[in-house]
């Protein structure tokens, strides 16, 4: 049990990480699939990465030492069915007209080794029938892929990087494993009938994604300066430098305004969150200036005129001779200001109001989000 415990736990250290690197590309698909991303999906995916590692940390864990890495030589596996029987009464005794001794069964390493492996695989098989919506035999297809995956690893030394597999393959684990993904498929029915189903989860994520949320608009706005930020290091490898000013008076106006002329109001960041922007008036045609407008107006507010302030306070403080300790409190007084900006901005979008350069612009950010109920249930 230790033993269990140990790999367990060395998975949930492991896990941080993994969602590190998995939810920005996650955040984004759900986002160009859906439009929104919800909680309920965000637990169930995350709660199969996590059941996943831990399965994966129990096939490969724990290692071996250095030492025992130099004796390994081969490739250790036992290819007949079924060879868990004959085990079991050479490790216990069993006298089939005592039922007393069949409880010996129990404490048999290799009859409660199988118990595991069928128990390994169960969650997966529910996870299969609840959220991904397979039958019973693409789910059991599937639970037999997973375990010849386990298996090959151990069969191949961990991908040949130890000389010799340190694990036996063993066929009754392919059964096993396979038999609890099978059974799994039908353990989860009960317990469909008090979550939501996959048609629901769905059907929310699609009607939330109708409507503008903060976090969609935020992730847009990365992906876009993500994507000119690598444009700009690209261009430095090969000898252009482009200050910050030109950066924002050039590059991000230029992309923000210019682009959507020719994409129907998207970017790429809104391309990949299903957004675009478009006039107060559905029918009405977006003139090309509007983006200039809008782009030009959030830059003056957000970074021009913040940064002839900043400059300016500076030349003033330095001419006067003001004492550092005032220009450090003027500093932070406009750093108030500027953060207490974009926490009121933050709210106005909450409440679904429109901001100073889309009502300057007459322009506003749109969902592109559609989806047909029958399509899906297809």
């Amino acid at each position: 049990m230790q033993f269990y415990v140990r790999v367990l736990t060395q998975a949930m250290f492991i896990y941080p990480l993994i969602v590190l690197i998995v939810t920005i590309p996650y955040v984004i698909y759900n986002y160009f699939k859906y439009g929104s991303v919800w909680s309920i999906r965000i637990f169930v995916v995350y709660s199969f990465i996590l059941y996943m590692l831990c399965v994966y940390c129990l096939v490969i864990l724990p290692l071996p030492s250095a030492q025992e890495a130099a004796k390994l030589h081969g490739h250790k596996r036992e290819l007949e069915a079924l060879q868990f029987i004959p085990k079991i009464f050479q490790q216990v005794h069993i006298e089939k007209d005592d039922p007393r001794t069949w409880i010996n069964l129990l404490k048999s390493p290799a009859f409660m080794t199988n118990l595991l492996n069928v128990f390994m695989t169960i969650p997966f098989g529910m996870y299969f029938s609840y959220y991904f919506k397979k039958g019973v035999v693409k789910t059991t297809i599937y639970s037999f892929f997973l375990s010849l995956f386990f298996e090959l690893t151990q069969l191949s030394g961990l991908y040949f990087i130890y000389k010799g597999s340190y694990r036996l393959f063993a066929v009754d684990d392919l059964i096993f494993n396979t038999m609890g993904g099978f059974l799994g498929f039908f353990i989860v029915w009960p317990f469909m009938a008090f979550l939501p189903s996959r048609e629901e989860i769905d059907a929310t994520s699609y009607e939330r994604g109708k409507s503008i949320s903060l976090p969609r608009r935020l992730v847009s706005l990365m992906i876009d300066l993500g994507l000119l930020g690598v444009v700009v290091g690209v261009l430095r490898q090969f000898g252009i430098f482009i200050s910050r000013v030109e950066f924002y008076g050039i590059v991000v106006l230029a992309y923000f305004s210019i682009l959507p002329i020719f994409t129907r109001g998207r970017t790429i960041g809104k391309f990949l969150t299903k957004t675009r922007i478009r006039g107060k008036k559905k029918a009405r045609a977006l003139p090309w200036y509007s983006y200039f407008l809008r782009y030009g107006s959030l830059e003056l507010i957000v970074f021009w005129i913040p940064n002839l302030l900043f400059y300016a306070m500076l030349y003033l403080a330095e001419r006067e001779g003001v004492q550092d300790s005032v220009q450090f409190v003027l500093l932070c007084l406009l750093s108030g200001v500027y953060i207490l900006y974009f926490f009121l901005a933050a709210i106005k979008v909450l409440m679904k109001k429109r901001l100073f350069y889309e009502r300057w612009s007459k322009t506003k950010i749109v969902s592109t989000v559609e989806w047909d109920e029958e399509d899906e249930e297809e």
